[in-house]
């Protein structure tokens, strides 16, 4: 019948398709950069010069062998899943910081072209010892301005550009983009038409995963300031040959400026008693000092002070980088490889979550 001779001929070309060998489409995710591409861009993470060619074991063995499944970052399925948690290149090195909701610059490199698709999405796994599986990133289906979400390319070979925006209210510390690259060279049959042409059916696939981090949008460090702020206190104004001295903190103005030095200024108790003492003249010069002065009744005598512009970087918790000197995993995160890395990159960038790292 005909309808036989058609479904036969449909067996013989995707078995011919299976067959086929020779030039095929490759590309690689490289902002944020994906994890076995991350060595190319600066980071301390294992070398893949194959990043290109995570095409889930290649086209006969994701549609032949493995009925469709690839690993969620192009990976064989049914082979060893060096991408994934536990893999080789899944160090769990976070590429990239956001904003929630936040528009931001995707990119990727195709470096041979066989036209198709792109799509982009996110999950929230927060977990870099754990991989997730395909329904936390169909959550998140990544989109531009205008709401597409699937995003064809010609035949042009090299970088294509996107501006997604991500999902308001999502936040995690461990977030995994995923690129998904569909290719349309290969020719197929519609499964819901029957019609045959090229692009149609299966075809072969890319993938790519990138960790990023995702905070709320007042969860960033306040800047750092040149004036010092102190609980509960008085100021000492200090001036060229004549010092006021009240209580406790000191705040400097500049007169003349030779070389910027960072001044702490720490309360001494945290219950301030008035006492008596004499206060010593000080002479302050252009190297770093730390300046302490107790609650005082003070007598004062005239002085000749250079004065230098003081900036002052007030830490807090975590965030305090200039007393942090070692950070490693935490807890149950000190076993998982590359978690010292992470946390000596990301705590002294700023973000270090204390259920991931600790720091001395």
């Amino acid at each position: 019948s005909k309808s036989l001779s058609m479904r036969f001929l449909g067996t013989v070309f995707f078995l011919i398709a299976l067959l086929i060998k020779g030039a095929q489409g490759h590309g690689r995710l490289i902002e944020p950069p994906a994890r076995s591409t991350m060595w190319r861009y600066g980071f301390n993470t294992p070398q893949n010069y194959n990043d290109n060619q995570l095409y889930c074991g290649g086209f006969s063995t994701q549609w032949g062998k493995n009925g469709g499944k690839c690993g969620i970052c192009g990976d064989n399925y049914s082979g060893p899943r060096e991408h994934e948690a536990g893999g080789k290149y899944a160090t769990g090195t976070i590429s990239r910081n956001y904003t929630m909701g936040e528009s931001i610059r995707v990119r990727v490199d195709v470096t041979a072209n066989h036209k198709g698709w792109f799509e982009f999405r996110i999950c929230p796994n927060n977990d870099v010892a754990t991989a997730p599986d395909l329904s936390c990133f169909d959550q998140y289906l990544l989109e531009d301005s205008d709401g597409t979400t699937r995003f064809h390319i010609d035949f042009e070979v090299g970088i294509k550009e996107f501006t997604l925006i991500l999902p308001a209210g999502l936040t995690c510390t461990q977030c995994i983009v995923q690129w998904k690259y569909n290719t349309g060279n290969s020719w197929g049959r519609d499964p819901e038409t029957g019609e045959g042409c090229t692009g149609c059916g299966p075809q072969e696939q890319f993938y790519g995963c990138s960790d990023v981090a995702i905070r709320a949008a007042n969860s960033f460090p306040e800047k750092t300031t040149s004036k010092t702020t102190a609980k509960p206190t008085t100021t000492t104004t200090a001036k060229p040959t004549t010092t006021t001295t009240q209580q406790t903190t000191t705040t400097q103005r500049p007169t003349t400026t030779t070389r910027q030095t960072t001044t702490t200024v720490r309360p001494t108790t945290t219950t301030v008693r008035p006492t008596t003492t004499t206060q010593q003249p000080t002479t302050t010069t252009t190297l770093p000092t730390t300046t302490t002065i107790r609650p005082t009744t003070t007598t004062t005598r005239p002085t000749t002070t250079t004065t230098t512009k003081a900036t002052t970087t007030m830490g807090n918790g975590s965030n305090n980088l200039q007393r942090m000197h070692l950070c490693r995993g935490a807890g149950a995160y000190r076993a998982v490889p590359g978690m010292t890395w992470w946390c000596k990159i990301n705590c002294h960038r700023g973000f270090c979550p204390r259920s991931h790292c600790a720091c001395t």
